[in-house]
């Protein structure tokens, strides 16, 4: 099943939400400035990242002042402001992805369908 961490406010967010839905995709959607992030699914997100928190931060001048923080400290800063993240953020049972990109969200394609997306 895939999850998506949205904000309504995004544009990313909606298109991908757009995505998923076009494509026939499973999804449960988490809009982050309605529901809060736990530590628990920040901690299941960084287990899929390749760089850490850096792979969840926002790059818009939101990384300042993560450095000197503990995981624990990082993550309740996260938690207490989810504007620190990238959005979205979308993972399954072993892919996370950050933003909206038009060819990489096709890894989200269930390998059933994958078919009708091969170009010849």
């Amino acid at each position: 099943m895939v999850i998506i961490y949205t904000d309504t406010s995004n544009l990313s967010s909606k298109k991908a939400v757009n995505w998923l839905k076009e494509n026939d995709i499973l999804f449960t959607e988490i809009k982050l400035n309605k529901i809060p992030i736990t530590k628990r699914e920040l901690k299941n997100l960084l287990s899929f990242s390749e760089n850490g928190l850096d792979d969840l931060l926002s790059a818009s001048g939101h990384k300042e002042g993560f450095d000197d923080l503990t995981l624990e400290e990082a993550l309740d800063k996260v938690i207490l402001n989810p504007r620190f993240l990238k959005k979205p953020i979308i993972c399954d049972e072993r892919t996370l992805q950050t933003g909206f990109n038009d060819e990489m969200i096709r890894v989200f394609i269930p390998k059933n369908k994958r078919k009708k997306y091969i170009i010849v």
